[in-house]
């Protein structure tokens, strides 16, 4: 028993503490409609060093001003500079009519073509296939013209959901898309990771596998006070429940970036067999870190990331000192 509270001790004695610079840079991101508010939620930002159709940083990000997911529609961005990412984007679908919204937007370069994927949710088209989400996806070899749409995974159930936050990958010539498994009733909790197989992109014949996912241990708050103008927090262990993630390859094995809903937390973690994950005890951004630094309290949403050279670029959303807007921020962390 000694030696177990020993061992506790070490690990929340340095609370609150945190992988990367309390100093992050934020992104501007500009929408190409009023309607949208400059809002960034949902992004997915890659970097393809040779470029593709000229240009190296790609992103799409849906929106959610005022929280409306009848505004959470994907938009494309392009730059060279990481700087100019979020200056021009383009809307690829709008609000579907007669009812339903699009969310979690990702994407995907395969060879010389990007693919843009994104969930559609309760819409007509859903009701039309017996559906409740469907992951649906368009395609580019030129990046100005885009395919038809297609439909990559579904499912049928408002209590829980295998395709929240879709991301794919490509491992040993299988196309794999990774989504949270994540139970909204009777209790909202995460559940695991939904797996899904696949051998096409144009003739999609996705099989999914669920796999359970051990809730990380990190650290949380249990009390906090403000004392001669910086707020201390007495600490306590808290159990993670993902809820939105990034995905990328590193030396052969698969990194995770994630958050959970709208909470305090950003965690990285690794797998080696491309199914299970380790995660790291030291969040990567704790939101009681920062609260000291910027000084009001923010909330964490989705998390994106890739590799240059061993760095990892690391981007993730979260509130304005307004709380009335979501705002896009970058920071950085050498990784083996």
């Amino acid at each position: 028993m000694l030696g177990v509270i020993k061992q506790l001790f070490s690990r929340l004695w340095w609370y609150p503490r945190q992988q990367m610079s309390c100093h992050p840079q934020q992104i501007e991101v500009h929408t190409p409609e009023d309607k949208y508010k400059d809002d960034c939620l949902h992004p997915c930002i890659r970097y393809y060093a040779d470029g593709l159709f000229g240009y190296k940083y790609w992103m799409v990000q849906s929106p959610l001003p005022a929280w409306s997911n009848k505004l959470e529609n994907p938009i494309l961005y392009r730059a060279n500079d990481l700087k100019d990412l979020g200056q021009s984007g383009v809307v690829l679908r709008d609000t579907p009519t007669n009812g339903g919204y699009n969310s979690d937007p990702y994407i995907f370069r395969d060879g010389h073509r990007l693919y843009v994927f994104w969930r559609e949710v309760e819409s007509a088209y859903c009701v039309s296939k017996g559906q409740i989400m469907i992951v649906r996806g368009i395609s580019t070899d030129d990046g100005e013209h885009f395919s038809e749409p297609l439909d990559y995974l579904q499912n049928d159930t408002l209590e829980y959901d295998y395709t929240q936050c879709p991301i794919l990958m490509k491992h040993n010539g299988e196309y794999l898309f990774y989504a949270a498994w994540y139970q909204y009733e009777p209790q909202r909790m995460n559940k695991g990771i939904a797996i899904w197989h696949g051998t096409s992109l144009t003739e999609p014949d996705f099989r999914l596998e669920r796999v359970e996912v051990k809730a990380p241990v990190t650290i949380n708050k249990w009390k906090q006070i403000r004392i001669g103008g910086k707020l201390w927090f007495v600490p306590k262990l808290h159990r993670f429940d993902l809820w939105h993630f990034d995905l990328f390859e590193h030396r052969g094995k698969l990194y995770m970036v994630a958050c959970e809903e709208k909470k305090d937390h950003l965690m990285l973690g690794v797998s080696k067999d491309w199914k299970h994950f380790e995660f790291d005890f030291v969040p990567l951004v704790l939101n009681h870190v920062m609260e000291n630094v910027c000084h009001y309290r923010q909330y964490y949403y989705k998390p994106t990331a890739f590799v240059i050279d061993n760095v990892m670029h690391f981007f993730y959303t979260t509130s304005d000192s307004s709380k009335s807007k979501n705002i896009l921020m970058y920071n950085t962390l050498s990784i083996s």
